[in-house]
């Protein structure tokens, strides 16, 4: 005994995104004046058909901020899809960093 579908086969595939794991900073290397950031995380592109067109669905910024426990976080970096930052090294000490993602720019 076989089944066949009844629904047509190729039915357009729209994708769903449905876990979003956050970056996660694996690496930090100085440079001289500078600190090489590198993380894992997720890099899915939507592919267009209709268009010909793809773009890139997880951004990255980078954010630091003097003390661990309070202030708020500064923009290091604009979004981008890479997962590596040069950053500059603070000069008044200490500093902490952290990787989000954040929306794809507007394709308008």
């Amino acid at each position: 005994m076989s089944w066949t579908p009844t629904l047509p086969v190729y039915l357009p595939v729209r994708g769903v995104i449905g876990y979003r794991p956050k970056p996660r900073l694996t690496e930090v290397e100085r440079a001289g004046d500078a600190l090489v950031l590198r993380w894992q995380g997720p890099s899915a592109q939507l592919h267009d058909v209709e268009t010909g067109t793809t773009r890139d669905l997880h951004w990255y910024v980078v954010e630091r901020r003097a003390a661990i426990d309070s202030g708020d976080f500064e923009l290091v970096t604009e979004p981008a899809v890479a997962r590596e930052a040069t950053v500059p090294l603070l000069s008044e000490g200490a500093g902490f960093y952290r990787v989000r993602l954040v929306p794809p720019p507007s394709s308008d």
